[in-house]
């Protein structure tokens, strides 16, 4: 039996302790929760895509693989000693990782396209938001 507790308080982990039978050997691991990217995070970067789509006359969906490619890239293994690639995804990026991924794409679009990306708290925010939203 595997149980998972995400909780702040360790009452609910000492109850499911009980749980366990006798001499049963276990292994617990304790590790920090890191929270996912955030509903903001997404919804912003995928304005920036809607943006960034109409500046260079790609689909949204070719800019998000193109830059998990070029910012996260692919995971490389063997399997029946086939070389297989999984796919770059942001979907497993928490919060802090969310937002240094979104940085350079704020980048790379400022210094490569020429493209000012707006943030939330910029003075042209509501204009883009009603434009790309």
């Amino acid at each position: 039996m595997d149980i998972k507790i995400t909780t702040p308080h360790v009452e609910p982990l000492m109850e499911a302790l009980k749980e366990y039978p006798d001499r049963v050997p276990l292994t617990i691991s304790i590790r920090r929760q890191k929270s996912r990217r955030s509903i903001d995070q997404n919804r912003l970067y995928w304005m920036w895509l809607r943006c960034l789509s109409d500046e260079t006359g790609h689909t949204e969906n070719e800019l998000h693989d193109y830059f998990k490619q070029a910012f996260i890239g692919g995971h490389y293994r063997r399997i029946f000693g086939v070389r297989v690639t999984s796919p770059a995804t942001t979907t497993t990026l928490n919060t802090a990782e969310f937002t240094q991924y979104l940085d350079k794409v704020n980048a790379f679009a400022a210094q490569e396209l020429g493209v000012t990306l707006p943030q939330p708290n910029s003075g042209n925010w509501w204009e883009f938001y009603a434009r790309y939203m």
